[in-house]
């Protein structure tokens, strides 16, 4: 008997011909506005410590994720996968796979971004690793 081996994902610096995918995956994976999630992911592509990274599976954008570097640390913010995709192991392939790159590249020190309310991403990334360093509480208000 064959077992067959599950996909996996790759990992791929996006480029700016990608940007009106990304910023779809975007608003597909965190229910942002279009201007939003261009504004987000523009901003991400143009900085120079910043670097916007898609994740493929078989061709297929499936996840996003992004990284900005200062002094030899690393944060990653904004991964996340579509929906569709949830469940299957690629959030998890797709931060380990962010982790990789960043140590290829020398840095030591990563940290990640998570809402303390989103117990799903919470527990992915304890499970890569990830430990609580600080805990902050953001307040938003509405004045429109």
């Amino acid at each position: 008997m064959k077992i067959k081996k599950a996909p996996t994902i790759s990992l791929q610096k996006a480029e700016q011909h990608d940007l009106d995918g990304i910023i779809r995956l975007s608003q597909e994976i965190f229910n942002d506005d279009y201007e939003v999630a261009k504004s987000i992911i523009t901003r991400t592509l143009e900085a120079n410590n910043r670097v916007q990274y898609v994740a493929k599976l078989e061709g297929k954008r499936i996840g996003i994720g992004s990284v900005s570097v200062e002094n030899n640390e690393a944060s990653i913010f904004g991964v996340g996968v579509s929906p569709k995709y949830q469940g299957k192991g690629f959030g998890r392939e797709l931060i380990m796979l962010i982790i990789e790159e960043l140590k290829r590249k020398g840095i030591e020190n990563i940290t990640i971004e998570v809402d303390s309310l989103n117990e799903r991403a919470f527990k992915l990334y304890k499970g890569c690793g990830f430990q609580v360093e600080a805990s902050f509480h953001y307040f938003r208000k509405s004045v429109r």
